[in-house]
């Protein structure tokens, strides 16, 4: 299945100004205990009534992961970007997955350590 016709110019206009907006619809969501990561729409979606573009921000091995982080200051800005984004969102009813998370600062202090 493609991306119907009626959609062509909304994803034209997407990929020409980097409009990553999926964040405006849908929250990861992180299950520490089952170690899983969800996506769950905050607002409902049409079928075919809109596309999205995922802003690969970050390829990289395991081992090396942190020190590449913190090695690359334009990265760390990047998805610190993302994350507190995120955050700014509150999700409608109970999120049943919520768990107390370290922020981006608090988890790098521990990689530190």
């Amino acid at each position: 299945m493609g991306l119907p016709e009626s959609l062509y110019r909304r994803l034209w206009a997407k990929l020409k100004f980097e409009d990553y907006d999926l964040g405006e619809t849908a929250q990861m969501v992180v299950d520490e205990e089952d170690n899983r990561i969800y996506l769950r729409t905050v607002k409902d979606l049409a079928v075919g009534g809109d596309c999205f573009l995922v802003d690969h921000a970050w390829t990289f091995k395991q081992r090396v992961a942190y020190k590449n982080l913190m090695e690359n200051e334009k990265l760390r800005d990047r998805l610190t970007n993302i994350v507190s984004y995120s955050e700014k969102m509150d999700l409608p009813g109970e999120n049943p997955y919520e768990k107390k998370k370290p922020s981006l600062e608090e988890y790098w202090k521990t990689m530190e350590e």
